[in-house]
């Protein structure tokens, strides 16, 4: 019984700390990898869109490009907390709680 126990701990700390949740929308289950069209179409238009651009800088060259990142947040209902999904260049990165 012990041996299982310290398998199950072990496991558990080696698990990431800050691992991508799921996201209820209507029957639903959505998470990372999951593409932006995928998202709209599950989970519809989020009730905030917050959107930053950053310059990219090469190693010699200055800036090089730019980086858009963008932090959707849906709110589905009054008992539910915000959920934040975070999308870098039109690629959904992460979807996280927000408290």
């Amino acid at each position: 019984m012990r041996v299982a126990l310290s398998t199950i701990a072990v496991c558990l700390l080696t698990q990431p700390a800050a691992a991508d949740e799921l996201m209820r929308c209507g029957n639903w289950l959505v998470s990372v990898p999951i593409t932006v069209s995928e998202l709209l179409s599950k989970c519809g238009e989020p009730a905030k869109k917050d959107v930053s651009t950053e310059g990219v800088r090469g190693a010699t060259r200055g800036v090089i490009g730019t980086t858009t990142t963008e932090k959707w947040t849906y709110k589905h209902d009054n008992q539910s907390f915000p959920m934040v999904v975070t999308i870098v260049d039109r690629q959904v990165t992460r979807i996280e709680q927000k408290d």
